[in-house]
């Protein structure tokens, strides 16, 4: 019982570890807000969310940059843009080429 007390307090610690850790991130989110609020907006945008997939489907298939580029129809320039969550892009158009990315095609 005592072993199971220790590793409950345990958990507890580390919750209020995280806890902490997650005020610390608002505190840096406000003041980032603040003081940086373009970079603040591309890190909360949602196409920062969509670079994450274009990067996992890249990855878990294994392709190159110049593969992916071609399926969605920019250069890799334009293309490494969409991966780093560039706003020139709007919603609508990562959408597009995300579609344009996963469709089964031959990339030659």
């Amino acid at each position: 019982k005592n072993h199971f007390k220790s590793y409950k307090l345990s958990i507890e610690k580390l919750y209020s570890q995280y806890s902490k850790l997650m005020n610390k991130d608002d505190w840096f989110s406000e003041i980032l807000k603040t003081k940086q609020p373009e970079l603040y907006e591309k890190a909360n945008s949602i196409q920062a969310y969509l670079s994450r997939e274009f990067i996992k489907y890249r990855c878990i298939n294994k392709l190159e940059l110049e593969d992916c580029s071609k399926k969605v129809g920019l250069s890799n320039e334009d293309y490494l843009s969409l991966e780093y969550g560039d706003l020139k892009y709007n919603i609508e158009n990562y959408l597009v080429f995300y579609e344009n990315l996963i469709k089964e095609k031959s990339i030659d």
